[in-house]
């Protein structure tokens, strides 16, 4: 007999799929795109297309392990969560609250794993992982001038004349984009790519600029003075709704076409083509991938690009608009994370979280509580991680598979996948909320992470109404929020829904969540970075992701594919004395590892380009080489901040 779920895709992507699972006998036999789903539209990446070999793979733990000094051993769900227990206790009682170390990532983005810090709270606060990996300097600032981070509606982009992917590659990591790319194309729209690397969404653009890594905010500040200069600023919006126009013009005129040339790597000539795109074709919208907001300056970055957005008109208009990410805690309740019961507050930020374990004092981290992450394999600087974790007392992990992380623990809980549980999932783009809806149960010995987590509490003694309660009543409460919009709880938990918080036009009334009440430019700007390269570690790093898989979910069996490869442009290996082939190392002020070079005309010359997320117990592992560098804004990691050199095999 075969059965049809519907659900909604948890993995590490801002566009939710909505799913149907084909269920037959018990086991998950095919995965397709749901037809209705309001913006996915029936189609899957091949991430989740290749979802059923993750789900049933043999390489997947299906009961709890301790490690002991001759290996790992495994032991009955009672005998784990009384060790866990006992020790998160002991660590509090001896240390404080803030002795344990909380660690959850983006592993699922069902939205009940972003309370599983209550129990923790419940026990006094621990020591939270703050910060993101991969968003936050750019969540960080838009909320500073926009005062909220909310994009447009993606069917807006059918109204726009000109979609700028700034650092952003929709045709690798955002495809269901790329249907209203295509559609806004055929209707007169330009498509303008700015991006170091040639990548896959190239062919879906009229033009390519290649600004130097870490450049976007001079080019984006020459958009600004061209328009300001050639009287093609939008006066109404900087009189009326910006609070400091005066900033971006003293800006705009410290700085010389020169100087901004010299920051970004381009002519002057080729800043000036680019500006004048945005004086005729309006509105515009700007797409703005992660990669700008990995360096150091990561917020006033964000905040520059959107500063050329304010100025050339584009903000609060239909077509127009800054599509970066839009907060899916809007119609959550998030004080369900039982913040106030925490009498500690102490943060680590994830970007530095080796640095901070290693360092943290009164207490220091005793314990550990790690879910849905992989902090060894994708934290930079991956080796002082490991180094750090193992120097916990007790650390559990909570997990699928045995990962690096994993491999640090003292206690592996083996955890359910999407397809097994009962969620609901935000989008971080589109407008949308789905339903999780389990299409088949975990494996036995498995548990989702929820009931983990109330297995622990009543381990623990702590009487708390929503934890261990079902997880519908839970996600239910979850909810509460969007009844003051009309909708019904226990209804959205099972169907795909509109996030209230989501506007179609963001500030089109020309309001702003700001302080003020405005747009708020950046006031001052100085670049931290000097362009002049070192010359030990001449090369910039761009670290991208595998389209295959997420982060590090690349199955053991497959890390061959995730063999570290590095890609030159053809010059730039000849002048290292490489090529296509070639077996090397790359160096960094982090580490060194073993790569293999390719070479790429695509790519700048004082760049080179590798993929994330292979294993370090498999050899690879590009975050070996990262810094581990922070945001001034938004506590992101500032990966590409890093420089390399690379070196042929003697």
């Amino acid at each position: 007999m075969t059965e049809t779920i519907k659900t909604t895709c948890t993995l590490d992507c801002q566009d939710a799929c909505g799913v149907e699972a084909e269920v037959e006998n018990g086991r998950v036999v095919r995965l397709r795109g749901a037809e209705d789903h309001p913006y996915t539209e029936g189609f899957l990446c091949i991430r989740l297309n290749r979802y059923l070999d993750r789900l049933y793979s043999p390489e997947r733990v299906t009961s709890p392990l301790q490690k002991t000094k001759g290996g790992w051993r495994g032991i009955s769900w009672d005998d784990a969560i009384d060790l866990a227990a006992g020790k998160f206790r002991a660590a509090v009682d001896e240390y404080g609250p803030a002795a344990i170390l909380y660690f959850a990532s983006s592993g699922s983005f069902g939205i009940s794993n972003r309370y599983n810090v209550r129990l923790f709270n419940r026990l006094g606060g621990p020591t939270v992982a703050s910060g993101s990996l991969c968003l936050s300097a750019g969540v960080a600032g838009m909320v500073q001038s926009l005062g909220q981070s909310v994009s447009p509606a993606p069917s807006e982009m059918m109204n726009s004349r000109m979609i700028v992917l700034w650092g952003r590659n929709p045709a690798a990591y955002s495809i269901h984009m790329v249907p209203l790319i295509r559609k806004a194309r055929e209707r007169g729209a330009e498509i303008v790519l700015i991006d170091p690397v040639r990548s896959e969404s190239a062919k879906l653009c009229g033009r390519h600029y290649a600004p130097r890594p870490g450049g976007d905010g001079y080019l984006a500040l020459a958009v600004c003075k061209y328009l300001l200069e050639e009287g093609k600023a939008d006066r109404e919006f900087l009189e009326n709704a910006a609070a400091n126009a005066a900033a971006i013009e003293r800006m705009c005129h410290r700085f010389s076409w020169e100087e901004l040339s010299a920051g970004c790597g381009l002519s002057v000539e080729t800043l000036r083509e680019i500006a004048t795109l945005f004086g005729v074709n309006h509105p515009a919208a700007v797409c703005m991938g992660r990669g700008p907001q990995h360096y150091r300056q990561g917020a006033e970055t964000t905040r520059l690009i959107l500063a050329a957005c304010a100025v050339s008109g584009n903000l609060g208009v239909k077509g127009g608009g800054y599509n970066y990410n839009s907060d899916f805690w809007g119609p959550f309740d998030r004080s369900l994370n039982g913040g106030e019961f925490a009498t500690s507050h102490r943060t680590a930020p994830k970007a530095t979280i080796g640095e901070a374990i290693l360092s943290l004092k009164d207490p220091h981290i005793r314990a550990a509580y790690i879910h849905g992450g992989n902090p060894v394999t994708q934290c930079p600087n991956s080796r002082k991680v490991a180094r750090a974790i193992r120097s916990i007392d007790f650390v559990t992990v909570v997990d699928s598979f045995m990962t690096d992380t994993a491999e640090c623990a003292d206690l592996f809980l083996p955890s359910a996948m999407f397809l097994e549980t009962r969620d609901v999932r935000p989008a971080g783009w589109n407008p949308y909320v789905g339903p999780v809806m389990p299409a088949v149960p975990p494996p036995e010995g498995v548990r989702p992470d929820w009931e983990i987590v109330g297995l622990l509490a009543r381990k623990l003694g702590i009487e708390d109404p929503h934890l261990g309660q079902p997880v519908e009543e839970f996600l239910q409460a979850s909810l509460a929020p969007i009844e003051k919009h009309g909708l019904d709880p226990a209804r959205a938990i099972n169907e795909v829904f509109r996030n209230p918080g989501c506007p179609r036009v963001p500030f089109e009334d020309g309001v702003f969540a700001t302080p003020s009440g405005k747009f708020e430019f950046l006031e001052e700007w100085e670049p931290d970075e000097n362009p002049e390269v070192d010359e030990r570690y001449p090369l910039r790093l761009l670290s991208l992701k595998y389209q295959r898989y997420q982060s590090s979910q690349v199955p053991e069996s497959k890390q061959k594919e995730a063999e570290t490869t590095v890609w030159l442009h053809p010059e730039t290996a000849t002048r290292f004395g490489l090529g296509e082939g070639v077996s090397g190392r790359l160096h960094s002020p982090s580490g060194e590892c073993e790569v293999r070079f390719a070479l790429d005309e695509g790519l700048r010359r004082d760049v080179c380009l590798a993929r994330s997320g292979g294993w370090l117990k498999k050899g690879h592992g590009v975050n070996v080489l990262t810094a581990d560098v922070l945001t001034s804004s938004g506590e992101c990691s500032g990966y590409y901040e890093t420089r390399v050199c690379p070196v042929a095999r003697a």
